[in-house]
């Protein structure tokens, strides 16, 4: 007699779908919580009137402690909690609210304007790419890590390069982030030889193409040698790698379907 077939083999695959949308959803809104907060900032701290800043300076100031205890107790959950599979994620939560918090406060405090921007544009590409490292192939999330790290160091040449206080920094940066494309080529070409592995780190699938890693790294070195020539290039350079970036997630969306 034929053995009827076992439902509960798919709920290992289901929970594990489930799992990972939860993930995903929970990085969009930590992500749209702190954009928020962000915005409140720098609507009132950077660009209020005088009684708004002096409000907001000293509560951003009273953020930054409170943030710290916030992380204190995050991080003692984590560490002396009996059922830690249960605290693992309240405990993530409340370690990266109080060093957003904290880290926040001090930014806006001490770089003001320049920095809340930079954060105001930072967080966004953080949450999407938490998003993409929760929900696509490993080559196609180091590929759009990449590429978007190639957009933010092509946002602060343009915004930087022309400062008499931050050229230099960021130059160093922009060459710095170069030779960082040419180690990453020879460290993902030594894991594609290794089946995705670098000693013991897994960083592809053991049948993994890296080939569009190597493309986002040479497309990176290009477009920030570019920007450094000219910081009007940087403004074009910034919509070639968006549209690559948009051709990317759309071919891996498609092939995961």
């Amino acid at each position: 007699m034929a053995q009827k077939p076992n439902n509960n083999q798919k709920f290992p695959r289901n929970t594990r779908k489930n799992e990972t949308w939860n993930s995903a959803m929970t990085i969009l809104l930590a992500g749209c919580a702190a954009e928020a907060y962000l915005l409140l900032i720098r609507r009132f701290y950077i660009y209020g009137n005088v009684d708004q800043v002096l409000g907001w300076d000293s509560g951003l100031r009273i953020a930054i402690y409170a943030g710290l205890a916030v992380l204190a107790a995050g991080a003692i959950l984590l560490l002396t909690s009996r059922d830690r599979a249960r605290m693992r994620l309240p405990g993530w939560i409340l370690l990266g609210a109080g060093a957003f918090a904290a880290l926040a406060g001090w930014i806006s405090i001490t770089f003001y304007a320049t920095a809340v921007g930079f954060l105001c544009v930072a967080v966004p590409a953080a949450m999407l790419l938490g998003i993409l490292w929760s929900l696509y192939d490993r080559e196609c999330a180091w590929a759009l890590t990449i590429l978007g790290g190639d957009l933010m160091a092509l946002w602060l040449c343009r915004r930087g390069l022309r400062s008499e206080v931050w050229h230099l920094p960021i130059l160093i940066g922009a060459v710095a982030a170069i030779a960082l494309c040419a180690a990453a080529v020879a460290v993902f070409y030594r894991a594609d030889r290794n089946h995705g592995m670098v000693g013991k780190l897994r960083l592809l699938p053991a049948k993994g193409d890296p080939l569009v890693i190597y493309i986002a790294c040479g497309v990176s070195a290009v477009t920030i040698a570019a920007a450094i020539f000219s910081v009007a290039l940087a403004y074009y350079a910034m919509w070639a790698v968006a549209v690559l970036v948009f051709a990317v997630a759309a071919y891996y969306t498609v092939r995961q379907l």
